[in-house]
């Protein structure tokens, strides 16, 4: 990790000490109001890159704006003791000193989607200074850009991409939901239990780093930069802001914040849309639902309005800019084939919409179960409140929908392959089970801290409370040793093949030589080596420039196959001639008729147990260098 990654908190945080914003921070919110504030960076990303402003000059102005928020917080009010000892504060201390203590740390990509997808994109975001160029390599091209910008932040600022710096973001994104989980919990117990002010606080740093060891809202350090958590981040975020609004009061600073963030939620990934009724749902009941009764006035219903238009202009603004995109991205496309009754490759649709199902449900009945259990019991203790009604008619609509999503999508656009095992069905439904959870969870907390309220006496145990303190200090060494794991992990990746880790490895190293060869000059590079390909992926990823205005190094022909007698498709000679490399692992010899050059330069080459390379040396030549094994 570099010094700018302070900037992944730095950044959010000013941002949050701007008004309105301020009032979260010293209003018993301040870990809603730090996710609010990466949200809005998230959004003015979003925005300019849409705009074709350069991405360097929006990551400035926030910085500027951030500046502007610690000037304002210093003049008008100082932190009290108790913003200290907060998980905003805590928690970052604590992960900071995980990883000065394991130091240095590296990040080890080993997720396919990270090399293509998500990590790919935002280094050429940092290399391009622009959200889209038609000569990145993009295997999301069309998908919502809000993850690669965030992770990108830093490298906008410094004008160096570093994958370390962009783990901080999925770090201290996930720790703004944690904080703001606090302080939904607290709320509940000042509001509910009405005991003393030290049980409220011990009492919720008991629950949320419980909630943590459970990994209810995955681990306190990603272990991967996927779509998947972040999405998610956000999205509980956006429902946390509702349950707080419910709990204090604040119903119209609630409602924007809610809205922010799943403004922000929305520019990470299109399936927001099977979340958006829930939301709408929720924070409808949210502003007619007072503590007086119900008050339908015409300024909740501008609101209520005025969040729906928010959410569609993110989708309006990208589906304007949007460069074409793959399947996945065209959702009206995705709506109408659930309308279609044609076989998907082969199986009946009824058949296939039915195999979906049975994957999805027993995921979510064997996944996790006992958190589970306890969101369901967290539910069915609101059974007599009207709240019950609108949990129920969300959590319900929001599967129903997404289960729809799920199947049209995969029918549209999913190969014969990955529609025979049922491909990615278990990771996607990971949001959606991991969202009714969490909501889940906070009603039984409510519920707790109702209960605590009618026995007193508990709560003005001292024993009792030396059992809260006992497990704040258990759990919280819990964490840190976790902690711990989990940055070795994604350092030595122990969990992953030995063969792809070889293979990728090779490929980084494969991307060294040719750079160090070419004068770091080479754009197009032809890769030929077994399946799958690892070598082909890790390569083109580790051959994207790293800083701002480096060239965008491109793996040729990544997705080739190379036909048993060794013959090559026709695609992959006409790359021959503009490649400036050529790379051959052991088992591929193709046999490029038409280009004596190769030829020439295959005879006089000794390849040694790890292959050659062919450097391109003059126009329609090639010279062999043998590939290093290690």
């Amino acid at each position: 990790m570099t010094p700018y990654v302070l900037l992944a908190v730095a950044i959010p945080l000013g941002l949050a000490l701007l008004p309105p914003g301020r009032r979260l921070m010293t209003g018993g919110l301040p870990g809603l109001g730090f996710s609010c504030g990466w949200a809005a960076a998230i959004l003015v990303l979003f925005l300019a890159g849409a705009a074709g402003v350069p991405l360097r000059l929006a990551a400035w102005a926030l910085c500027a704006a951030a500046a502007a928020g610690y000037a304002h917080a210093v003049l008008t009010q100082k932190p009290g003791v108790a913003a200290l000892i907060h998980p905003l504060v805590i928690l970052t201390v604590g992960a900071a000193a995980v990883l000065l203590a394991a130091g240095p740390v590296e990040y080890r990509i080993y997720a396919w989607d990270s090399w293509t997808n998500w990590v790919g994109w935002a280094r050429q975001m940092v290399t391009a200074d622009a959200v889209y160029t038609p000569e990145m390599w993009i295997a999301t091209r069309g998908d919502m850009p809000g993850w690669p910008l965030a992770m990108a932040l830093p490298g906008f600022v410094t004008g160096t991409f570093v994958t370390e710096d962009a783990w901080a973001v999925a770090i201290s994104l996930h720790i703004g939901l944690v904080a703001a989980l606090f302080d939904v919990v607290r709320t509940l117990f000042r509001r509910l239990s009405q005991v003393g002010e030290a049980f409220c606080s011990l009492s919720a740093w008991a629950i949320v780093l419980a909630a943590l060891a459970g990994e209810l809202t995955w681990t306190l350090l990603p272990q991967l930069l996927l779509i998947e958590e972040p999405q998610y981040f956000l999205l509980a975020g956006g429902f946390l802001a509702v349950a707080a609004g419910l709990a204090t009061g604040r119903r119209g600073e609630a409602a924007i914040a809610a809205t922010l963030l799943m403004a922000a939620a929305f520019a990470f990934k299109t399936s927001f849309v099977a979340f958006a009724p829930a939301f709408l749902l929720t924070i409808a009941y949210l502003l007619f639902r007072t503590d007086a009764g119900w008050c339908f006035a015409p300024a909740h219903f501008a609101k209520l309005a005025a969040a729906g238009l928010a959410l569609a202009a993110v989708g309006i603004v990208w589906g304007t800019v949007a460069p074409e995109g793959r399947c996945q991205s065209d959702t009206l496309g995705i709506v109408a084939r659930l309308a279609s009754d044609e076989p998907v490759h082969g199986i009946p649709f009824a058949t296939f919409a039915a195999n979906v199902l049975e994957r999805m449900s027993g995921f979510a009945v064997s996944w996790k179960l006992p958190i589970t259990l306890a969101a369901l019991l967290g539910m069915l203790a609101f059974v007599r409140h009207q709240l019950f009604l609108v949990v129920l008619l969300a959590v319900t609509g929001t599967w129903v929908v997404f289960y729809a999503g799920v199947v049209s999508g995969m029918a549209s656009c999913f190969s014969a392959t990955e529609i025979s095992v049922l491909a990615s069905v278990q990771r996607y439904s990971r949001v959606p089970l991991r969202l009714m959870q969490t909501l889940g969870f906070v009603m039984l907390v409510a519920a707790l801290a109702w209960g605590l309220g009618r026995i007193p006496g508990v709560t003005r145990s001292r024993l009792a409370l030396l059992a809260v303190v006992a497990g704040v200090v258990l759990l919280g060494t819990f964490q840190l040793h976790r902690s711990a794991q989990v940055v070795r992990l994604v350092a030595e990746r122990g969990n992953v093949e030995a063969a792809i880790k070889m293979r990728a490895d090779a490929a980084a190293r494969d991307v060294a030589v040719m750079i160090a060869e070419t004068a770091a000059g080479s754009r197009e590079i032809l890769y030929f080596a077994p399946r799958p390909d690892v070598e082909r992926i890790a390569a083109n990823f580790h051959g994207l420039g790293r800083a701002r205005g480096q060239p965008l190094r491109r793996v040729a022909a990544q997705h080739a196959d190379i036909a048993p007698t060794g013959a090559v498709q026709p695609a992959i000679t006409r790359i021959v001639a503009r490649a400036d490399v050529i790379v051959v692992v052991p088992r591929q010899t193709p046999r490029l008729s038409g280009y004596p050059a190769v030829a020439a330069a295959l005879e006089g080459c000794t390849p040694g147990e790890a292959g050659y390379f062919l450097f391109a040396s003059a126009p329609g030549q090639f010279a062999c260098r043998a590939r290093p094994a290690k």
